[in-house]
């Protein structure tokens, strides 16, 4: 049976890593998509208790889903940064739990759009981060 969840995002930091000091707030905007883009993630509890995402990207309206993860939800410009997201990103999204976490973001090629995305542990060695690489790709009209 699945169960929806409500995530107060009050409590999401207490999940996520902290930021190290030294690094500063990327406050420039995205790059400006030639589609329309939009996150859908809708999360629910999984048969383990988990909160689940369905990761899904609207592109001009026609939804291709991405793939599933846990506890995923929009990352906004200014925090790109911290993710080590490109400043040319279109759209991120990512999360935390039960120490790992996988993130995404879009960026555009002149025909298609790539899905890049990064796998996050609390046991990777110091140093290692946010290691991306291109799991699909969608050809625009």
């Amino acid at each position: 049976m699945l169960t929806m969840m409500l995530v107060v995002p009050s409590i999401l930091p207490a999940c996520n890593p902290a930021p190290p000091s030294d690094r500063q707030t990327d406050t420039s905007q995205p790059a400006t998509p030639t589609s329309r883009l939009e996150w859908q993630l809708v999360t629910v509890e999984n048969d383990m208790g988990n909160p689940e995402t369905g990761i899904t990207l609207l592109v001009n309206g026609r939804a291709v889903f991405i793939e599933r993860a846990l506890n995923v939800s929009e990352i906004a410009p200014g925090d790109y940064a911290h993710y080590a997201i490109p400043t040319h990103a279109l759209l991120a999204a990512g999360g935390w739990w039960a120490g790992s976490g996988d993130y995404y973001y879009i960026d555009q090629t002149e025909n298609e759009l790539r899905v890049h995305h990064a796998v996050v542990d609390e046991m990777q060695p110091e140093g290692t981060g946010y290691e991306y690489r291109i799991i699909k790709t969608i050809t625009l009209d």
